[in-house]
Formats: C-alpha cells, sequence, structure tokens
C-alpha cells in the first residue's frame, strides 16, 4: 500500500533543493553511494562542521566504504528573523564545495522542510 503526502514548496526559488525521499534515493543510486551520511545545519557551515564531515567521510572510506556521500540537509522551514535566511545558508554551502572543502561530486544538498525549533530560553540568547 502506497500512500502520498502532498509535496512541501516554498515561495523562494529554492525548490530544487527540496528533495523528497525517493528522489534523494534516486540521487544517491545515480552517485553509486555505498554509505550515506547526513548533516543537519540550521547555520552557515564553519570550520568545526567542516571537519566533522570531511572526517566522517574519510572514516567511511578507511571502514573499507569506496564512495560515501554526504547529505547536507540544512533546516529549511520557519526561522526567527535573526536567523541566517535560508537562501544564503545555500549559497554559502555551494562556496564551500566551490572552494574544495567538501567534494561536489559527493555532496547532496537537500532541505529539511523542518522549522528551527529552539530547545529553551537559553538556546536562542
Amino acid at each position: 500500500k502506497q500512500w502520498y503526502q502532498r509535496r512541501v514548496r516554498g515561495e523562494d526559488g529554492l525548490d530544487q533543493y527540496r528533495l523528497p525521499p525517493n528522489q534523494l534515493r534516486a540521487e544517491f543510486k545515480k552517485r553509486k553511494a555505498d554509505a550515506v551520511f547526513a548533516f543537519q545545519p540550521r547555520n552557515p557551515i564553519h570550520n568545526g562542521h567542516a571537519l566533522l564531515m570531511s572526517d566522517t567521510r574519510k572514516r567511511l572510506i578507511e571502514r573499507g566504504y569506496s564512495n560515501p556521500v554526504l547529505l547536507l540537509h540544512p533546516l529549511g522551514g520557519f526561522t526567527k528573523n535573526d536567523d541566517v535566511p535560508l537562501n544564503v545558508r545555500i549559497e554559502q554551502h555551494h562556496a564551500v564545495m566551490k572552494e574544495g572543502v567538501l567534494d561536489p561530486d559527493s555532496t547532496v544538498i537537500a532541505i529539511f522542510p523542518s522549522p528551527m525549533i529552539y530547545a529553551n530560553p537559553t538556546e536562542i540568547q
């Protein structure tokens, strides 16, 4: 039995990054991924993030995977007024790949359409 849910759309020109699970699976298959690891940032990528993602890929290769692919899955729902806008974060993710920090051939950017929900008052200070 299959059921379908309406695809999430935005009014921000970024719908090409709102990939449903079946399209993500097809992309991983097209890239011949034998492992997929994910990182879900709510902010622009900084050096710590980049090191974590590149080290994870390296460790997966050391464990015998030949083509691990990163799913860079930024949160893309409701944000606060002072959050970095989604389009700016997507541009920054592409800049990180262009600079060679992340490999564009082994990175898939796909927006996760969840709001940024904060845990408590100290989280948003």
